[in-house]
């Protein structure tokens, strides 16, 4: 089964600043963390993060400039 979504460019741009958002807050949280299974848990979070920004950025170039910092 496959699901389609459809966003408007600025939609997109926003979903995409707000993912890499949360990343950048991951980072400092794993960094934080010392239980063992929920850094799993965020490195996980974190790597699904960084695919789908990936398919964001392949979706509208123009992303890939803003998320390079």
């Amino acid at each position: 089964m496959s699901n389609t979504l459809e966003f408007t460019d600025d939609e997109l741009a926003l979903l995409h600043l707000l993912l890499s958002q949360d990343l950048e807050s991951s980072r400092v949280e794993l960094h934080h963390t010392v239980g063992i299974p929920y850094r799993e848990y965020i490195k996980r979070r974190m790597e699904q993060g960084h695919a789908l920004l990936k398919k964001m950025d392949a979706a509208l170039p123009m992303l890939r400039t803003a998320s390079s910092g």
